[in-house]
């Protein structure tokens, strides 16, 4: 591909592993992004950047053409914490990809967004969100952004609810 592909997250668990395989498969147009610069080789081409800033965020999707986004904290903290890191700056991303005019966002989510629902209950692609956790519900809200977007803005999106890696 010869489109700006950008991955979010790319220092984390996820979203590194992803980052690297597609390095190693040869995608020149890749660009990661994260909080901190770790597990990052010379090769790969990374900038440095905080999702809760809409000015830095605004800046490192310039020119992208598809977002995968794994930039969040990957578990339950404080509701402080998610609600800066995982709601604004999934919020500020969005935004920024529409002024930007970015065409794909696919958004890491989790199967904590539904994770109310008794076990023993047959869930699909229609089964409402039931987050479980302030996590699940920053998961669920990302969801429900991307549903936005894709509605008003034209932004093709895919969320895909990650049980375990």
């Amino acid at each position: 591909m010869n489109k700006k592909i950008l991955i979010t997250g790319a220092s984390g668990h996820l979203g590194g592993m992803l980052f690297r395989s597609l390095v190693d498969l040869g995608y020149k147009k890749l660009v990661g992004t994260d909080l901190k610069k770790k597990n990052i080789k010379k090769n790969q081409k990374f900038i440095l950047a905080d999702l809760k800033s809409f000015k830095a965020t605004k800046e490192v999707t310039k020119s992208t053409y598809a977002i995968v986004h794994f930039g969040a904290i990957p578990i339950e903290d404080t509701q402080t914490n998610i609600l800066r890191n995982n709601i604004i700056g999934t919020y500020n991303l969005f935004e920024a990809a529409r002024i930007n005019r970015v065409k794909r966002i696919i958004f890491a989510s989790s199967n904590h967004a539904i994770g109310f629902h008794r076990r023993k209950t047959r869930l699909n692609h229609f089964s409402n969100q039931r987050p479980d956790s302030h996590y699940g519900l920053s998961k669920a809200f990302g969801e429900e952004l991307s549903r936005f977007y894709a509605d008003k803005f034209n932004i093709k999106s895919m969320c895909i609810r990650i049980g375990t890696c």
